[in-house]
This record gives C-alpha cells, sequence and structure tokens, in this order.
C-alpha cells in the first residue's frame, strides 16, 4: 500500500472511531431535549426528530416508571409504531436478568394499553417526524432500586423508510 492509500485508510478508520465513539456519548451523555407536558415539547420535539441526528433522545426531569408513561410520549411511539418502526425496550445495565419479568410484561402491556387507547393521531406532524424511527426506552434502576424509565431515544431506522 502506497503512503497516501495509507493515509486515507487511516483516517477512514479514525473517522469511524469518533462516529462510534460520538454515538455511544449521546448515550451515556445528555438528553437533546427534556420532557415537559406542555404543546411546546411537541413542536421541539418534531423539530429534533426532522434534523439528520442519528439519535435523538429525550429525557425527564423526574422519575418515570414503566407502568405510568406520560400519554404525550406515547403518541410519539404510536406515531413511530404507525410509520413502521419499532419500538424496543432496553433492560437496566445491571441487570443480567430481568429481576422482575412482571415489571417487564407489565411495561409491555401498558405501552400495548395506552398505544390502543390512542385511536387516531391527528398531527400529522407527528407521523411526519417519525417517520424512518424506532424508539427505544431505555430502563434503568434508581438508587431506591426501582425501575424507571431513564430516556426514550429516538433512532434513524437501519431498514429503508
Amino acid at each position: 500500500m502506497t503512503s497516501p492509500s495509507r493515509r486515507r485508510v487511516l483516517a477512514i478508520l479514525a473517522g469511524m472511531f469518533f462516529a462510534a465513539g460520538a454515538a455511544s456519548a449521546q448515550q451515556a451523555g445528555e438528553p437533546d431535549l427534556l420532557f415537559v407536558d406542555i404543546s411546546k415539547f411537541d413542536d421541539q420535539l418534531a423539530g429534533r426528530l426532522s434534523s439528520t441526528s442519528a439519535v435523538v433522545a429525550v429525557g425527564f426531569y423526574e422519575s418515570v416508571s414503566p407502568n405510568s408513561f406520560p400519554p404525550r410520549l406515547e403518541k410519539w411511539l404510536k406515531a413511530v409504531e404507525k410509520n413502521g418502526g419499532q419500538i424496543v425496550i432496553t433492560p437496566p445495565n445491571t441487570d443480567l436478568t430481568p429481576k422482575s419479568p412482571a415489571l417487564l410484561i407489565g411495561l409491555i402491556g401498558s405501552l400495548w394499553a395506552s398505544i390502543k387507547a390512542i385511536r387516531e393521531i391527528k398531527e400529522e406532524r407527528l407521523l411526519q417526524a417519525t417517520a424512518g424511527r424506532d424508539a427505544e426506552l431505555v430502563l434503568e434502576r434508581n438508587a431506591a432500586g426501582t425501575v424507571v424509565v431513564s430516556r426514550v431515544n429516538f433512532r434513524k431506522a437501519a431498514r429503508p423508510s
């Protein structure tokens, strides 16, 4: 390999390394947007989802139980699902296996019931903003040992939309 080719390969590898680091820092770092149950949040999230960001992370000011998920965010999850996206639940990192399978089953049941309860999404911008995205609910254990939703990541889907 010639010297310029070697440099090109090293530059590509370095770019991939930094891109991977940025993606993992995004997941571990600060969220892009903090959830507040007002209509302005919808406008802000729609704007962020319409950007070219691979991941848009939504955090919370206070603990959110997986079994009492905010209806405003439920409609966004429904929009992801209506657009063919997937909803993935990531258990706490410290759990090798769920300590309470009933909790995860309860979360899935709660989300399913909530999604079914929202009959129609009247705001077309939700559907447009979530096109080509999946949603990931990231769970963690708080200091009291209770499982809470730490963030919701809206990821660009790997499949064509």
